[in-house]
């Protein structure tokens, strides 16, 4: 990613409020033989599995991992090791 990879702080902040992923990432999504972007899970479950024939993603099973994950991020007393992280770091002061 050009906005990271610069060290321009400016750029990395006008990146995030823009609209669209950054260009690498675009055409990474419009042109990957292996990337799927689709609208609703349920669609992209289904493109994921035609992509590769030996593997059979179950769209209720990816949909109730999902909603775990989700319960996880809203409750205040998770215990995922990935999930403290993350609220620690949103804590820690620039200054």
């Amino acid at each position: 990613n050009p906005d990271l990879t610069s060290g321009k702080w400016r750029n990395v902040l006008r990146g995030r409020l823009s609209a669209g992923a950054p260009g690498p990432v675009e055409k990474f999504k419009q042109y990957g033989e292996d990337f799927i972007v689709k609208k609703d899970l349920r669609e992209l479950v289904e493109n994921m599995n035609l992509l590769e024939e030996r593997v059979d993603i179950s769209y209720h099973k990816l949909k109730d991992q999902i909603d775990a994950r989700d319960r996880e991020i809203l409750n205040s007393f998770s215990k995922d090791a990935q999930i403290l992280a993350i609220k620690g770091a949103r804590h820690i002061s620039g200054s």
